[in-house]
This record gives structure tokens, C-alpha cells and sequence, in this order.
């Protein structure tokens, strides 16, 4: 593998420089530091009255995409690349988020999801309060082409986009549970709307319509 890294923004023509590097074999599989420093070391033997200190710099490709001195060579950098050195370090790149396993925390500080018509916010009882939950106290009505929430039956929508963000009126502390009386949403689509076997559009979202306690 060759790659050409060019250096280009001084504005004294004969302070610039572009070095043809052929890589050893082992090196596509090391750090992009090892381009960086191989390239440094030529220039600073050639221009004593210029010295440039690695940690200033950085490696970018053809596209502005800048490589990271830890990133490996083969993974973003192809044969016969042009590489440019450009002044200002590599911006350092966000640790990368640890996962935690929900069940080996604090019961206090577990992640949950709110069960009350409409809500469904994540939260922690640690962190939950009165007013953490906004949410409606009927389930949603399915009639036809309309969608509504039964405790505002005069704010109907009929697509989804206008129907999920209906305001809600009520708060409390979030629950992971759902409200006694009623378990799903209401289905009110008439017979006419309903295929064989009884089924009807509400079923393609898996809700079904029972009381608790009821069948």
C-alpha cells in the first residue's frame, strides 16, 4: 500500500511538502499515528527552521474526514490515498456509552416505562414525583377513520402524527402499571369494517378491547 500525505498550508510555497509513503505490510493493520510521525520526522529533517510537533496536527482524508491517531490504517485509508496534515489536533471522539443491566440496579434506579393512557415515559422511582406523568384517564377510541382519547372525545384526529401528541390534561407520578379498569384500547369499528373471523383494522396493532375481570 502507498499513500501520499500532502502538507499545503503554509504560505511560503517552499515550507510545504508532500511525502509518497510505502507502507510495510505490518503498518495497515497499526495506528494512523504511525503515518502521522513518519511524515513529521521527514519534514523536520528537511526544514530545521520550521519544526512541527505532532500532538498540533492532524491527518484528514480527501473527503475532510479526520483520522484518529488510534484508528487503524486499513479501516480508512486505501491504497494510493491522499492524505492532508492540517493544523489543530484530532478532536478527541466521546466515550463510547457503558450498557448496565436494568435488573443488577438499585430497584430505585431501574428504568421504567409509564403504562398510563398516553404516556409511556421512561423513568426511574428515584427520580419520579407528582407531576412526572402527563397523561389521559380513558383509553384511546378507534371509530372508523377517527382516533380519540374517551376522556376528550371532541379532540379527534385521523392519522396517527396528529392523534399521538392530543394534549393531556392530567398529571401524576409514573406507574409501571396500567390503570385498573380498563387493560387496551377500545375498539368501535363497526361490523362493516371487520374481515372474516371477526377481526378488525385495531387488530394489525395487537390491542383488544376487555375490562379487567371480564371476557
Amino acid at each position: 500500500m502507498k499513500v501520499f500525505i500532502h502538507y499545503e498550508e503554509p504560505a511560503a510555497e517552499s515550507l510545504r511538502q508532500t511525502l509518497k509513503i510505502t507502507l510495510p505490510k505490518k503498518w495497515e493493520m497499526g495506528p494512523c499515528s504511525n503515518l502521522m510521525d513518519t511524515f513529521i520526522k521527514s519534514y523536520n529533517a528537511k526544514h530545521p527552521e520550521n519544526q512541527m510537533v505532532a500532538s498540533q496536527y492532524r491527518l484528514e482524508t480527501e473527503m475532510r474526514q479526520v483520522l484518529q491517531p488510534h484508528t487503524t490504517v486499513c479501516e480508512k485509508v486505501h491504497d494510493r490515498a491522499d492524505l492532508y496534515v492540517k493544523f489543530g489536533s484530532a478532536p478527541a471522539q466521546p466515550k463510547p456509552m457503558q450498557t448496565v443491566n436494568n435488573d443488577m440496579l438499585d430497584p430505585l434506579d431501574r428504568c421504567r416505562a409509564c403504562k398510563l393512557f398516553g404516556c409511556n415515559k421512561k423513568y426511574t422511582e428515584r427520580a419520579n414525583s407528582d407531576d412526572a406523568c402527563r397523561h389521559h384517564t380513558k383509553p384511546p377510541v378507534f371509530h372508523e377513520t377517527a382516533k380519540y382519547w374517551s376522556c376528550c372525545p371532541h379532540k379527534k384526529a385521523y392519522d396517527w402524527e396528529s392523534f399521538m401528541p392530543v394534549h393531556k390534561s392530567n398529571s401524576r407520578s409514573a406507574s409501571p402499571q396500567p390503570p385498573d379498569h380498563v387493560l387496551h384500547a377500545i375498539d368501535a369499528t363497526p361490523a362493516r369494517w371487520r374481515a372474516p373471523g371477526g377481526l378488525s383494522p385495531l387488530d394489525s396493532v395487537s390491542t383488544v378491547a376487555f375490562r379487567r375481570g371480564t371476557t
